[in-house]
């Protein structure tokens, strides 16, 4: 009887164990990407990525390169910028560099993001008449958005599902620079003719397309859903909103505002609530260039009082050693 008691101990002791070992749950872990250029010493900077702050530089270094733009695909780490003193828009895949066609003279890649197998790029190349024409490349295809008559530049991507939007800006026959965003080629004023306007960013959730900028001849942080322009409040000395990330009902956006001696304090805002960031060595002179939330996190990255690179997680500034403005994060839950 003993002996088949002890069994039944045994039998429910397992049980136990292995019942605990079920509801046990792996952490979630949470990688942090940057994209933007380090010094590398003379005075010269190369293109570069951290993740976790560990740092993987992107060129040898033998002349300047920076990165604009990052996106992740699975395992995959896509970076776009460009290389060389003359500008030519590449963009790296786990740091293999793929040329991007039509790159010959100044061209820019400010944008990057991933869809399945393919790979978007957005930027301009310098046209014969000395005009930027904007243009995005899809898996290396150059594409252009104008004929080059009107000098204008993309700075953001997005596809959702068959529909490529480019967001950037466009210069009217007046002068005064526009806000602009193309859909499938088709180009959409966001701004008027009469007022300064830019569009530097993008993102679609569902069904609707937000996009984050500057509007009005004053310059103030503004950004658009669905074309109907939301302008963020500011203290007064001009703003702009660099950034965008939508999670939810709730949109976040990053960038800068004006302070009454002529400096910027890094912002972000939360569904039109600012929020002012130091950088660790001055509540001024800071930018935010790209901004990410998780849960209840808030990423956000840029530059700080001397120029260099920093991110914030909640307002909290983390300064990256020897590197230039940091122009992208990502964030990745898994």
């Amino acid at each position: 009887m003993q002996f088949k008691k002890y069994i039944s101990l045994c039998l429910v002791l397992l049980f136990a164990i292995s019942a605990c070992k079920k509801e046990r749950k792996t952490a979630p872990v949470t990688d942090v990407y940057l994209a933007g250029s380090i010094n590398i010493g003379g005075g010269l900077y190369t293109a570069a990525y951290w993740k976790n702050g560990a740092l993987t530089k992107l060129t040898n270094g033998s002349s300047f390169s920076q990165a604009n733009a990052i996106a992740i695909s699975g395992s995959d780490v896509y970076v776009a910028g460009t290389i060389n003193n003359n500008y030519d828009a590449v963009y790296w895949k786990n740091g293999m560099q793929t040329m991007l066609n039509g790159s010959t003279g100044i061209t820019q890649a400010n944008a990057i993001t991933v869809s399945g197998a393919d790979v978007y790029v957005a930027g301009g190349v310098l046209g014969s008449n000395g005009n930027f024409v904007p243009v995005y490349w899809k898996n290396g295809v150059i594409n252009k958005l104008n004929d080059g008559s009107a000098d204008a530049v993309a700075y953001a991507i997005a596809v959702s599902g068959n529909s490529i939007y480019v967001a950037g800006v466009t210069t009217a026959s007046n002068g005064v620079d526009e806000a602009i965003i193309w859909t499938n080629g088709t180009p959409t004023q966001l701004t008027p003719n009469s007022s300064n306007g830019q569009a530097n960013a993008i993102t679609i959730n569902g069904s609707d397309v937000y996009i984050a900028g500057l509007s009005g001849n004053n310059i103030k942080a503004t950004y658009w859903k669905n074309g109907v322009a939301v302008v963020l409040p500011d203290q007064s000395y001009g703003s702009v909103a660099s950034a965008i990330f939508v999670q939810g009902a709730d949109v976040y956006c990053a960038g800068n505002t004006g302070t009454s001696d002529g400096n910027s304090t890094a912002t972000y805002w939360k569904n039109g609530a600012p929020v002012f960031m130091a950088d660790g060595t001055s509540s001024l002179d800071g930018h935010a260039r790209a901004i990410a939330v998780s849960g209840t996190d808030v990423y956000a990255a840029g530059t700080n009082s001397t120029g260099g690179g920093v991110y914030w997680k909640n307002t909290l500034p983390l300064n990256i050693d020897n590197s230039g403005p940091i122009q992208a994060i990502a964030v990745v839950v898994h």
